[in-house]
């Protein structure tokens, strides 16, 4: 760990995280560039959040601690904010911290397969049928 570890605690007192001051000016970083692609127009990602509709909810845009209580530490250096639903806005209950390839997956631009009763996303579909033609032969 780099710098002084400190716990989190929610409004209550109670703890929800520890991190370091290094990964809380991080944590800042992921706060700020979440409200500035939704919120200014100069930002070269506004096209696909702000201009598409896509906002921060009240309690996180006006308060990193809020937004920092509810998400808590993402468990890995590799996790990064992501929205469940990809048309919502970033809100409690439509943010996790997914892996990269959790998001991939999760893209507006990401195909599904129908088929056997299944939908799933091609690239799991894709290794379902090698792994079921490599079992048949």
């Amino acid at each position: 760990m780099n710098g002084v570890a400190q716990g989190i605690t929610n409004e209550r007192g109670e703890l929800v995280g520890i991190t370091t001051d290094f990964e809380l000016k991080r944590l800042k970083h992921v706060w700020r560039n979440m409200r500035r692609r939704c919120e200014d127009p100069r930002d070269h990602t506004y096209r696909y959040y702000g201009k598409r509709g896509i906002s921060v909810c009240e309690r996180w845009r006006e308060s990193f601690d809020r937004w920092l209580e509810d998400m808590g530490v993402p468990p890995t250096k590799k996790h990064e904010i992501d929205r469940i639903n990809n048309d919502g806005n970033y809100e409690p209950g439509n943010c996790r911290w997914a892996t990269r390839q959790q998001q991939i997956d999760n893209r507006r631009t990401f195909f599904t397969v129908h088929a056997y009763g299944v939908e799933e996303a091609i690239r799991l579909f894709l290794e379902a049928d090698r792994q079921w033609k490599a079992e048949q032969a």
